[in-house]
């Protein structure tokens, strides 16, 4: 099934997600007439009522009517009144794989993966083409302040897109250059071992039309790039030494990181980034690296990296109150959670009261070892309930059970269960004082809490 060429009417179910929002703009500005569907209105789908996407609440059998294609999201199951109609009368069906497959044939795709830091590279990537007025499209995982929008359709050559493994939706992509982070145990629920997940990224990085970049401080990327070099045209970053793009004297601060970059000739450059964090540096050595190798001036990605500001919960300053310090994060499997912590680390405070929200029981259970050793950088730490995200509980994968192991392993001076917003917060004020941090670390629902707090 293909992009319809001339407008058609598509409904999108589930059109609240960033993902899906994403798709919602770029039809629309393709020219299609699009709606959508979703259980509740949020920023994200106020925007797109903004700029003429019909937002409907809840789904219902009727929503459909008129429509010439529907696109789910992946959340969306076959139960779905929707798209069970949409079935019964013959309306061609999308998942969101396939249609933003078809949306990356629309022009060049240089497409970012990887377990962890797909957002904040794709938005720093889309950010310096933008900024060398390159006139990029792109597509985003979270909303990016300067860029206005997760989403764009320009008339240059490039679209960038945060390429989605999670469900292998990046399988479906054209891509003619890559970037691949890195490479963790994570999504077993989708692919069912480690092993189905390396070979996805195999067949991801085969198919690449062009180069891929790649980080070789990660072990996994170098034996798999190092098995598929004859048919890939690879280049490294990170900071080990043999690196094509080495990075050296990192230094970070609650503001920025800056470091050493020597290209593969071995030249130095200069780099200072807008946020801070060791993994923000080697993100945007990614980004250095692969827009060199595409011809985009050296200056222009320099520049262009010294004024990035970050995107939506990603290390997100969210205001200070009574003294302290309120950052959100969107940090939720444990090599995450250990960046962010040390990228807190780095920043000064007088102490780290850390926030954490579990995300679904089966991540936890896939992770519980790594987890629970996760959260030494914190002074104190407060687990709230598992956000179930959907799924059913599983035995003996509870919130209190992570205290548990936390405190038996005695990594964290203080660890304290939180089954309520209620608790939590009475315990945040009696903890809390001028000169600490509050991070908040969560893939669900536990955002912007400080407020609430004072």
């Amino acid at each position: 099934m293909h992009l319809p060429s001339n407008p058609a009417r598509i409904h999108i179910i589930g059109i609240s997600g960033s993902g899906m929002s994403a798709i919602a703009g770029i039809l629309t500005k393709l020219g299609h007439f699009v709606q959508g569907s979703d259980l509740m209105i949020n920023e994200i789908s106020q925007k797109l009522r903004v700029v003429g996407v019909d937002v409907m609440v809840g789904h219902q059998a009727s929503n459909v009517d008129g429509v010439d294609l529907v696109v789910a999201s992946t959340a969306i199951d076959i139960g779905n009144p929707e798209l069970k109609e949409a079935a019964s009368r013959g309306i061609p069906i999308m998942r969101r794989s396939e249609m933003l497959g078809e949306i990356s044939r629309i022009r060049k795709s240089l497409c970012v993966t990887g377990t962890h830091g797909k957002t904040t590279t794709t938005a720093m990537t889309s950010l310096v083409l933008r900024d060398a007025k390159l006139d990029p499209s792109f597509i985003i995982g979270s909303f990016v302040d300067q860029l206005e929008s997760n989403y764009f359709l320009g008339s240059g050559e490039w679209m960038v897109i945060e390429a989605d493994e999670s469900d292998g939706t990046f399988l479906n992509l054209d891509s003619q250059a890559s970037i691949v982070t890195n490479l963790e145990s994570e999504h077993l629920d989708y692919y069912g071992s480690l092993n189905e997940l390396i070979g996805s990224f195999r067949d991801f990085i085969v198919a690449t039309n062009g180069p891929v970049i790649y980080c070789l401080n990660d072990p996994i990327l170098r034996t798999l790039i190092e098995d598929t070099q004859s048919k890939v045209e690879a280049y490294s970053y990170g900071t080990d030494a043999a690196s094509d793009y080495l990075v050296q004297n990192v230094e970070s601060d609650r503001e920025s990181v800056r470091y050493e970059l020597f290209d593969p000739q071995r030249n130095l450059v200069q780099v200072k980034v807008g946020v801070p964090g060791h993994h923000v540096a080697l993100n945007s050595c990614a980004t250095f690296a692969c827009l060199d190798h595409l011809g985009v001036p050296r200056d222009f990605i320099v520049s262009s990296l010294e004024n990035y500001k970050g995107a939506k919960r990603r290390f997100e300053f969210t205001g200070e109150y009574g003294g302290v310090c309120f950052i959100d994060d969107y940090a939720h499997h444990p090599s995450e959670i250990k960046a962010t912590l040390d990228t807190a680390k780095m920043g000064g405070w007088k102490r780290i009261h850390c926030v954490y929200q579990p995300h679904r029981y089966s991540r936890v259970s896939n992770v519980f070892q790594d987890l629970v050793r996760s959260f030494n950088k914190a002074d104190l730490l407060y687990i709230t309930e598992i956000y179930s995200a959907g799924e059913e509980p599983l035995e003996g994968i509870t919130s209190s059970a992570i205290v548990d192991e936390i405190r038996s392993l005695g990594g964290v001076s203080e660890v304290m269960f939180c089954p309520s917003n209620l608790e939590l917060f009475d315990q945040l004020r009696g903890h809390l004082e001028p000169g600490d941090l509050c991070l908040t670390l969560s893939a669900g629902d536990l955002v912007h809490i400080g407020e609430l707090v004072f």
